[in-house]
């Protein structure tokens, strides 16, 4: 079920790898540690996007998220992202401190300060940082990603109970919950489906399922934790 475009044998690889074995228990307690700040930012960003997106007229891609255009989900709207690596390197997001309000200069200041703490209390070489916004209804086919050198992990941030979306991995099936944290490595085959049946997309920022995305380069070429 391991097939990206170009794998490294030399590595470990198993769908959701012991962080414990590999020692990268810390990427995980840091994020975990800012989940909470992390969820009411998220939200508060669902509804500035929504305040965009009505006054440009009303469409799904038009507020603060850009859709996402692979091609791997199904229907094609109500998939999209939110790029906090490159909002955080913005000046005014570089000055942001922790609980500061969101503003049209910073619009993510919690998530800046949880990637400096990433930084500063792990060796985790960081290649990506987005949030991931599903609406319920909207799969994501199965796909591996395009090398083996890294590792993910998602924390949870706006998870609907009903309907439940669900990550599988290989095969294990993983759940989001809010400020919580898994690792995995998507070199392997992984799909996202709902649990129940889901008749009609749902559009609306406050059904979104959303999850913090973070890429780092996979702990047996670098270390990942002091």
């Amino acid at each position: 079920m391991q097939h990206p475009g170009q794998l490294d044998r030399r590595l470990a690889a198993e769908p959701v790898p012991d962080l414990s074995r590999h020692n990268a228990e810390c990427v995980k307690r840091v994020l975990e540690a800012h989940g909470p700040s992390l969820v009411a930012e998220t939200r508060a960003l669902l509804a500035r996007s929504r305040a965009v997106r009505l006054a440009a007229g009303g469409g799904f891609a038009d507020g603060l998220f850009t859709s996402e255009r692979e091609g791997l989900h199904t229907p094609q709207e109500g998939f999209s992202h939110f790029d906090v690596l490159a909002s955080c390197e913005q000046p005014a997001c570089a000055a942001a401190g922790a609980g500061a309000p969101p503003s049209d200069a910073c619009l993510v200041p919690a998530f800046c300060v949880a990637l400096r703490d990433l930084a500063s209390k792990t060796f985790a070489s960081v290649g990506l940082a987005r949030i991931s916004r599903l609406q319920p209804g909207v799969s994501i086919s199965l796909h591996t990603g395009l090398y083996n050198r890294r590792w993910r992990a998602h924390l949870g941030l706006t998870v609907p109970a009903h309907p439940t979306a669900q990550l599988r991995v290989g095969t294990t099936t993983l759940s989001w919950r809010e400020s919580e944290a898994f690792i995995f490595d998507d070199s392997f085959e992984h799909e996202v489906t709902w649990r129940s049946a889901v008749t009609a997309v749902d559009l609306r920022e406050e059904s979104a399922r959303c999850v913090l995305i973070i890429d780092f380069v996979h702990p047996d070429l670098a270390p990942v934790c002091p």
